[in-house]
């Protein structure tokens, strides 16, 4: 990161200025994800060592949704024989539709991210998060990759906009 550590811990020891916005407490971190108002996670500091190590739990406290179409029947036929119901005209609704890639399960995980210099004014972050089952390994990654970008933004000032659930 081009900063000192002292101003990546500025940033980086409050997530909810980093990642997104929320309560300020670090015994109950509610944060609501920058850009998307509906994705929000949940957790307490576990590690604060400034300027070089902060650890917190996480968890999703709601899914993302996006607008899906579904095929839904209009009218049914029923073929007394059998017993048997099957839709007889089909039409398309959009629906809101709980993403799988984004909704993780209660269970909280734990961020710990670490920060060494390297020269005068530069800093190695290192950032697992660990627990994080098998299944959204992918999704986690994206967006912490996005996170570290939106970090080097902020300290560098150049923009970046490319969010994870953007793509």
């Amino acid at each position: 990161m081009p900063a000192t550590p002292r101003r990546v811990w500025n940033q980086i020891s409050e997530p909810w200025n980093w990642i997104g916005t929320g309560t300020p407490d670090p015994a109950n971190l509610d944060i609501q994800l920058v850009k998307e108002p509906k994705l929000r996670a949940h957790g307490s500091v576990l590690a604060e060592e400034a300027p070089h190590h902060l650890a917190f739990t996480w968890s999703w406290t709601s899914p993302r949704y996006a607008e899906v179409d579904v095929a839904v029947p209009r009218t049914l036929s029923y073929k007394q024989a059998t017993g048997q119901v099957t839709p007889a005209d089909v039409t398309t609704m959009r629906l809101l539709w709980a993403v799988p890639s984004w909704t993780l399960p209660a269970d909280p995980t734990t961020v710990d991210i670490r920060l060494q210099r390297q020269g005068t004014s530069e800093t190695v972050v290192r950032l697992e998060h660990r627990d994080v089952p098998t299944e959204f390994a992918g999704s986690v990654q994206s967006f912490w990759d996005w996170a570290l970008r939106h970090l080097h933004t902020l300290l560098s000032k150049v923009p970046c906009d490319d969010f994870p659930w953007n793509r």
